[in-house]
């Protein structure tokens, strides 16, 4: 986190790596990520930094931040039950399943 400050302090967005297009650089070769999870880390970091500065300055709402692609604690809590949901709909589907065949 602090090379990413360090790096790109000020700036929006990282610099597009141009070695790294052009083939010099080939992360997926030599170490099985590709760039499009490498790019993923590096815009959701530069995201966090962003707002980690501008809570630092007072000009983001701390309970308000939302970022892309990590979920806040009420989303988890939704996704939690919509699985729990989901498990009691196919236990109740092979309830209803197994009574059937018992019947017969």
């Amino acid at each position: 986190m602090r090379l990413l400050a360090f790096c790109w302090s000020g700036l929006e967005k990282p610099p597009p790596c141009n070695a790294r297009r052009h083939g010099t650089l080939n992360y997926e070769k030599r170490t099985g990520v590709k760039d499009v999870d490498f790019d993923e880390f590096v815009r959701k970091a530069s995201d966090v930094e962003a707002a980690i500065r501008g809570m630092m300055y007072g000009s983001v709402n701390p309970d308000k931040v939302k970022i892309e692609g990590i979920d806040t604690e009420e989303e988890k809590q939704a996704k939690e039950e919509a699985r729990l949901a989901r498990l009691a709909e196919i236990e109740r589907k092979s309830e209803h399943h197994k009574s059937e065949h018992q019947k017969q």
